[in-house]
This record gives structure tokens, C-alpha cells and sequence, in this order.
């Protein structure tokens, strides 16, 4: 039980944003046979809490070590635990969201939210839906307003709020759901809904807010230990950029070709030619190296 009680230590300061300390209480041992002796509790709890050590480790960018995680944790786990599936998936989502893998993180994040309202985990729903939201999703908004308003909890709240203000391009409503997740021990999302803000921000005009913003954004991320996500690397872009052109930049930065980048974002290898074409002209650069060197300055 004590391993147990470690565990959910570790759960406790991954949702409060601490994700060193959590990853120190998380299970790290790469072979979960250890554990069969250790008791029913904690060889039937190791699962969930590997998913758990998997999504903090993609938070921090460490992305192999995120990967062999939720291999770990599927190889261990019951056939007969579906309700780890929704967990399962958002670990895989924030795998792919630190792979730059923009549209598959989305993707993954609502199948784990459609997974969760088909059997009634309607927190979790909530919490799936929060993710999508943190990945730049805007069709969800009106599925957690509709949550908000029928459990009312904070957290629902919360992300309705965020929902609404980022499918609603609204950078003062942004800002003022990072305060709100601040305030409510959700770091992570703070920093996300900061740099968000910065983004739209941005697209306003509003220069000296986006700056404010980011700063902040970066605040957040170094106090949660090092976090990272797509809008926290995007966040520090000076140029007016969609979410699309920005999620295209981050990919051109990390050296991908147009067609590598047209079958991450299901688009065609023109449109990807046309997206990095008007993202040069607004960032008043030149081409793929000057949209690469936009990141690697940053």
C-alpha cells in the first residue's frame, strides 16, 4: 500500500503542474513483473499510473522515455480494464502533440473524450476534452459548456471557458482562463492558456499583450519543471500567424519536407507550399530557413 500512496502522490503533482516531482513518485521501472509481488493493489493499479508517468514525460519533452512508458503500460495491462482506454489515449495524444504531430494529438484527444461519454466518465470527458482544447482544438466548446453547466464543477468550468475563448480567437478571455487555472492548481493549462494567448494576441495587434502573455506562458511552463507543448513553442513567434501556419512552421523548424508535413496535417503538398509561402511574407522572411530560423531563435 505504501507503493500505492507513492503512486498517488505522484497523480496529485502531475495535476498540480509539478512534473519533476511527480515523475519521482510515478513508476519508472521499465519491467512491471516487479511489481506481482508487491500485492493485488499495486500490481493492478502499476497501469494506470504508467500512462500517467508516460503523459509527464512527453510534458517535459522527453518523448522515448514517453513512449517506452505507455508501452510498459500496455503490456501490463488487463484486457479487461477498459476503463484505463480514455488514459491510454491521452497519453498517446500528448505523445504525439510532442512530436509536433498536431492534428493526430487532436484526434486522439476526442476519440479518448468519445470514449469516456460512451460510458458515462463524464469528469473525464471533461478531462479528455481539456486536452483537445490544450492542442488548439476549437469543436469542443460547446460539448463542455454542456458539461459546465450540467455537473458544475470547476474544473468543467474551466475548461469551458478555455474552450470558448480559444474557439472564439478571444486573447483577454484566454488570459483570463490562465488566471482561472492558475488559481484552480492547474499549471499546465495555465501556461497553455497563456500561450494562447499570446498567439491571438498577436493576430489583434496587440504586441506588448502578446509579449506579456508569453512571458507569463514561460513562467508557468519552467515553474511546472521544464514543460513543453505546441503552444508553449509557439508561443515566443512574433508574426501575426494562424494556428494552422503556426502549427506548419513548428514542423518546417524541425526539418520535415512539404510532403512529410502534408501527411501530418492531412493536407496537400501544395497547400502546404501556400501556408509556408504566406507565413514567410508575414514573418518577413525568406523560405523554409528563415521560417526555421523563426523557432530556433526564439
Amino acid at each position: 500500500m505504501q507503493q500505492v500512496a507513492r503512486q498517488i502522490l505522484g497523480m496529485v503533482q502531475l495535476a498540480a503542474g509539478d512534473l519533476r516531482a511527480a515523475l519521482e513518485h510515478l513508476p519508472a521501472t521499465p519491467d512491471p513483473s516487479s511489481w506481482v509481488g508487491r500485492g493485488f493493489h499495486a500490481a493492478n493499479s502499476f497501469p494506470r499510473f504508467a500512462l500517467l508517468r508516460a503523459q509527464a514525460l512527453a510534458r517535459v519533452g522527453e518523448v522515448d522515455a514517453a513512449a517506452q512508458a505507455l508501452e510498459v503500460a500496455r503490456a501490463c495491462r488487463s484486457p479487461a480494464y477498459h476503463y484505463y482506454d480514455s488514459a491510454d489515449l491521452i497519453a498517446e495524444a500528448w505523445i504525439a502533440a510532442a512530436r509536433s504531430r498536431f492534428g493526430e494529438a487532436r484526434a486522439l484527444a476526442l476519440a479518448a473524450a468519445d470514449f469516456a461519454r460512451d460510458h458515462h466518465q463524464t469528469a473525464r470527458e471533461v478531462w479528455c476534452l481539456q486536452a483537445a482544447v490544450q492542442f488548439d482544438d476549437t469543436s469542443a466548446a460547446d460539448r463542455l459548456t454542456e458539461l459546465a453547466e450540467r455537473i458544475g464543477t470547476v474544473r468543467a468550468d474551466a475548461a469551458a471557458r478555455h474552450g470558448v475563448a480559444l474557439s472564439a480567437d478571444d486573447a483577454n478571455g484566454l488570459d483570463a482562463v490562465s488566471a482561472l487555472w492558475e488559481s484552480t492548481g492547474d499549471r499546465l493549462a495555465a501556461a497553455d492558456a497563456a500561450a494562447q494567448a499570446a498567439t491571438s494576441y498577436r493576430r489583434a495587434g496587440r504586441r506588448g499583450s502578446a509579449t506579456t502573455a508569453a512571458a507569463r506562458a514561460r513562467h508557468l511552463a519552467a515553474a511546472c519543471g521544464g514543460a513543453t507543448s505546441p503552444a508553449i513553442i509557439s508561443a515566443d513567434l512574433a508574426a501575426p500567424f494562424t494556428n494552422r501556419e503556426r502549427e506548419i512552421v513548428v514542423l518546417v523548424a524541425r526539418g520535415l519536407t512539404n510532403r512529410q508535413i502534408a501527411d501530418i496535417e492531412s493536407l496537400s503538398v501544395r497547400t502546404v507550399e501556400s501556408h509556408v509561402y504566406r507565413a514567410s511574407v508575414k514573418a518577413g522572411v525568406t523560405g523554409r530557413a528563415g521560417l526555421a530560423g523563426l523557432i530556433n531563435d526564439a
